[in-house]
């Protein structure tokens, strides 16, 4: 194998998927798997979290093609920056609602 077989597989292995090549389900699917997620509101928050996942990726490749051209306005990242943000605190609190709910039932049944 010569040295342009190995950088096109390097490169071929970092690229990112496009929004169509993504499963969907599979965040909400992990999250669902966890111990105490068959609780209903947890289960809406993992969907919910699931849902914004796709619409930031959308908007991510929005902004990704908007920013190639050269007259590009930066209000559609700073819109993504906003939003990302936004997933990031609803990620936490998702988590950290889930082990708080651990720890209290861990508690209640000792």
């Amino acid at each position: 194998m010569d040295d342009d077989d190995n950088d096109f597989d390097r490169e071929e292995s970092r690229r990112v998927p496009g929004p169509d090549e993504i499963d969907w389900n599979a965040l909400r699917s992990s999250l669902t798997s966890l111990q105490m997620f068959d609780d209903p509101y947890m289960g809406m928050q993992a969907t919910n979290l699931g849902i914004v996942d796709q619409f930031l990726t959308d908007l991510e490749f929005q902004v990704l093609q908007e920013s190639i051209k050269d007259d590009s306005d930066p209000s559609g990242m700073f819109f993504l920056n906003a939003q990302s943000q936004m997933w990031m605190f609803s990620a936490y609190e998702l988590l950290r609602t889930w082990r708080q709910r651990i720890r209290d039932n861990t508690f209640f049944v000792c």
